[in-house]
């Protein structure tokens, strides 16, 4: 019983000390700044978000990551020549429009921030091109096949979703839809926004069973690519995603890597996660510098 006493007291001792080491120093951690953006061709405004990472041990309070507004962010294209970003407090973003800095396919971008005593940080992107991936459906008659350990003997449909690669260049890519039906936001029993959702697919890997929603083609360029969307359908999931206004998305290699870090896809963990401990292209920094393009796509079923 005493050293179960001892070793619960042990952490209240530790505790209690901290107020009076420099424990930041001690193990060398530093404060850093942290950006976000993506960057799309589609999407008529650029939206930054700057905020800074707190030390483990600190007096302060952590209050999470909380938006910096008097930092200076400006974007490039060509390293030399810069415009500033203007903070938007209703937003809490440092936000460009089209207008202002216009965003094309294929193009490559620079971004830079400043703030207070923190390293500057900056960052580089790439715009992906709209690639027609041609994705379509194949409706498969099958039986006595085995989908989540489970055997289905009945004859049955299976979905898969298929695409083809372009060639000659790394491509990464996802795919989703709108659904019909909006969302209302409700905060404090108000509606203060209604949205359409962006749904994405989650497909089956035919081989290892595993869910996947970011795909690569490191495993082979210019291939046939095929995931089951969905074992034993029903008519109705078909015809929302035909009904659907439809989306290829183009990414580039640090989205990729930035989403693929967060916990393997898993989303219902991966805002436990800091920014340094998911894929970090930022220089002196932590976050993301990436760019996407929305390729409007027909599905078709065979």
């Amino acid at each position: 019983m005493k050293k179960l006493l001892l070793i619960a007291l042990l952490p209240i001792c530790l505790i209690s000390c901290i107020s009076n080491v420099d424990l930041g120093n001690q193990l060398h951690e530093t404060e850093k700044l942290v950006l976000y953006c993506r960057l799309c061709p589609q999407i008529d405004t650029i939206s930054i978000y700057l905020s800074h990472t707190q030390l483990l041990f600190s007096d302060s309070q952590n209050d999470g990551f909380q938006p910096i507004a008097d930092g200076r962010v400006e974007l490039s294209i060509d390293g030399v020549h810069w415009i500033q970003a203007p903070y938007h407090a209703d937003k809490e973003r440092y936000i460009l429009t089209q207008d202002e800095f216009p965003i094309h396919e294929g193009g490559t971008y620079f971004i830079r921030a400043s703030a207070g005593n923190w390293d500057d940080i900056s960052a580089t992107c790439s715009v992906p091109f709209a690639r027609d991936l041609h994705p379509r459906l194949e409706l498969v008659t099958a039986s006595d096949d085995m989908h989540d350990t489970e055997i289905y003997s009945e004859p049955h449909l299976d979905a898969y979703f298929m695409w083809d690669d372009f060639p000659g260049e790394e491509n990464y890519c996802t795919f989703g839809y709108l659904p019909p039906e909006e969302e209302d936001i409700v905060e404090d029993d108000y509606i203060y926004e209604t949205v359409q959702s962006f749904v994405q697919l989650w497909l089956t890997h035919p081989k290892t069973g595993e869910y996947i929603k970011y795909f690569s083609d490191e495993s082979g360029d210019g291939q046939t690519f095929r995931y089951l969307y969905d074992y034993d359908t029903e008519e109705e999931y078909i015809t929302r995603l035909m009904d659907s206004p439809f989306f290829t998305v183009l990414i580039d290699r640090n989205e990729y890597l930035f989403e693929t870090s967060l916990n393997g896809n898993d989303e219902f963990s991966s805002f436990l996660l800091e920014p340094k401990q998911t894929y970090n292209n930022i220089t002196g920094g932590y976050g993301l510098f990436s760019a996407f393009v929305l390729l409007p796509s027909s599905v078709e079923i065979r």
